[in-house]
C-alpha cells in the first residue's frame, strides 16, 4: 500500500470513529482550506460533507472534540465513508488472511446503514468464538471468500472490523468455567439484547426529529449537484434499511411505526427528485417521436431513469419498434418510483417481449442486467 493510501485509511478510520461514538467537534486538514463541523457523528451542512470528502481523498484529517452550538442540518456521513472505504478496499489481502481472527469493532446497528450483501450480513451476525479464524468461520457458515472479500476489505479500511493475527493460545480452553464463558450467561445476553433495542429506538427517534423540515437532498444525505446514480444508491440504501426496521420483531410498535414514517419520507423525497428531472426532460422532447426515443436512450445511459421512462413512454405511443420497448423495459427496471420487486418484474417482462419480436437491443440490455440481478439475489 502506498503512503498516500495509508494516510487515507488513517483519515477514514478517524472519521468513522466520530460516527461510531456520536462525537461533536471540528475537523481540519492541512491539505484542504477551511474546516468542518461534526455534530454527534453527523455533518453539520453541505459544506462539511464537501470538506470531509476532499480531506479523505487527500489523506489529511485531524479532529478535536468540542461543544457545537447553533442549528444544523446534521447530514449523515455514511455515504462518503462507504465510498471511500470501497476505494481503499484490498480484497487480495483479505483473501490471503484466512488464518486471521475476525474482530468486529462496531456496534451491529451501524452495519444496517451500509448496503451489505446477504453473505456479509450472515458473516457479521454469526455466533463466532474469539479463537476461530476467518477461514474456519466461512467454512462453518458455508460462505465463499470471493463473495465477501471486497466488502470485508471495505469494512477493514473503515475500522469497523479488524483481522488480527492468531495468538499462540488458539485452542479453546476445556474447563467448565470457560465453557460457560463461551456460551455466555443467559441473563447477560438478555440484558445486552434489551439495551440494543433501547439504543435502536432512541436512534430512530433522533433520526425522525432531525428529518423534520429538511429538503429532499438533505434527507437523502447527498449534495444538491449529486449524480443520478448517487441519489439512487442513497435512496435504495435508506429504503432497504428502514423497510427492514419497520418489520423488525425486536422493536416495539412505536419503533416500527417510526421506521415506516421515515421510509415513507425517503420514498417521497426520491420520487420528487426523480419527478423533477422527468418534468425537465419532458419540456425538451415531443417535437418528434424519434427525438423522444433518442432523448430517452441518452437519459437511460446517464442513469436518469424516471426522465428516461417519460421520454420512452412518449416515443412508444408513436413508434412501432421493439427497440423502443426494450429501452423502456430497461428504464422501468431501474425506476425508483416503484418497489424493487414490481419495477424489476415489469422491466424484465418488457425486455423479454421485445426480444421475442427480434430486437437485438433487448438481448444486449438483458446481458447488462445480469450482474445487477446476481447482486440482488
Amino acid at each position: 500500500m502506498s503512503e498516500l493510501n495509508r494516510n487515507r485509511v488513517r483519515a477514514l478510520r478517524l472519521l468513522c470513529t466520530t460516527w461510531f461514538r456520536d462525537q461533536s467537534g471540528i475537523a481540519r486538514s492541512e491539505a484542504v482550506e477551511g474546516k468542518a463541523i461534526v455534530v454527534k457523528g453527523f455533518a453539520r451542512d453541505q459544506s462539511t460533507l464537501r470538506f470531509l470528502d476532499k480531506a479523505l481523498m487527500a489523506g489529511s484529517l485531524s479532529f478535536k472534540e468540542a461543544e457545537v452550538y447553533g442549528d444544523a442540518d446534521r447530514l449523515p456521513m455514511v455515504n462518503i465513508l462507504w465510498q471511500q472505504g470501497q476505494a481503499l478496499a484490498n480484497p487480495e489481502a483479505v483473501a490471503k488472511a484466512a488464518h486471521a481472527i475476525l474482530v468486529v469493532q462496531a456496534n451491529q446497528s451501524f452495519f444496517e446503514y451500509l448496503d451489505l450483501s446477504k453473505p456479509m450480513i450472515k458473516l457479521l451476525r454469526g455466533d463466532h468464538q474469539p479463537w476461530e479464524s476467518l477461514g474456519f468461520i466461512l467454512e462453518k457458515n458455508s460462505l465463499e471468500m470471493d463473495r465477501i472479500a471486497r466488502e470485508l476489505g471495505c469494512l477493514v479500511s473503515m475500522g469497523m472490523v479488524r483481522l488480527r493475527a492468531p495468538g499462540r493460545n488458539a485452542p479453546p480452553p476445556k474447563s467448565q468455567a470457560a465453557k460457560r464463558l463461551r456460551k455466555g450467561d443467559p441473563a447477560d445476553r438478555a440484558m445486552r439484547q434489551q439495551m440494543q433495542k433501547v439504543m435502536l429506538q432512541r436512534r430512530l427517534e433522533r433520526e425522525w426529529t432531525q428529518l423534520q423540515g429538511q429538503d429532499d437532498y438533505t434527507l437523502l444525505g447527498v449534495p444538491a449537484n449529486a449524480e443520478p446514480e448517487v441519489m439512487q444508491a442513497a435512496a435504495e440504501r435508506m429504503q432497504k434499511r428502514y423497510k427492514k426496521l419497520s418489520r423488525k420483531r425486536g422493536l416495539n410498535s412505536s419503533g416500527r411505526e417510526l421506521a415506516s414514517k421515515i421510509r415513507d419520507r425517503v420514498d417521497a423525497a426520491a420520487d420528487r427528485l426523480a419527478q423533477g428531472k422527468a418534468h425537465t426532460a419532458a419540456h425538451k422532447l415531443l417535437e418528434s417521436p424519434e427525438q423522444a426515443f433518442e432523448e430517452g436512450k441518452r437519459l437511460a445511459e446517464a442513469k436518469e431513469w424516471t426522465a428516461a421512462v417519460t421520454c420512452l413512454a412518449a416515443a412508444s405511443k408513436k413508434l412501432d419498434s421493439p427497440d423502443v420497448g426494450a429501452w423502456l423495459g430497461y428504464a422501468h427496471f431501474h425506476d425508483l418510483r416503484h418497489s424493487r420487486k414490481d419495477r424489476e418484474a415489469k422491466g424484465r417482462e418488457m425486455l423479454v417481449l421485445a426480444e421475442s419480436f427480434g430486437s437485438s437491443i433487448a438481448v444486449r440490455l438483458r446481458m447488462r442486467l445480469r450482474p445487477e440481478e446476481a447482486r440482488s439475489e
